[in-house]
């Protein structure tokens, strides 16, 4: 599973509909929808290392930077500010991680072909996000 480096978002579904089931507010949920799209700028890195897991979000005016190890509690804000308890684990070539606290979400990343992948699913729905390596 080679998913390390730094990812530029280049595509994403479902934003609103995720927003709604995660009871964004109606200003937050317009903020979402700029953020995901295109011309953000939006990237991630990706560092795994053995069991030690980091990742530095970076979208438009926030930084949000997570370092745990698989299978440990950690603390993280949404982009928001609603505080949410995630632990990441392995699931074959997929980063799987459970987040908690102002609500509930899976979120499942895995390669596919040259992109990185990141789907997020609550109550049913799922959004999909894109990314390109840099």
């Amino acid at each position: 599973m080679d998913m390390n480096g730094k990812w530029k978002l280049v595509s994403a579904e479902n934003i609103p509909e995720i927003c709604d089931v995660l009871g964004t507010t109606a200003e937050n949920k317009d903020l979402a929808i700029k953020l995901m799209s295109l011309g953000s700028n939006g990237t991630q890195y990706i560092n795994i290392d053995g069991d030690n897991v980091s990742i530095i979000y970076n979208i438009p005016g926030k930084t949000i930077k997570i370092d745990t190890k698989m299978g440990q509690p950690v603390d993280m804000p949404f982009f928001d500010g609603r505080m949410l308890k995630c632990v990441f684990s392995v699931n074959g070539d997929n980063i799987v991680e459970n987040q908690t606290g102002a609500f509930e979400a899976v979120n499942i990343c895995f390669r596919q072909g040259s992109q990185l992948v990141l789907k997020m699913t609550a109550k049913g729905v799922t959004t999909t996000r894109v990314y390109d390596k840099e």
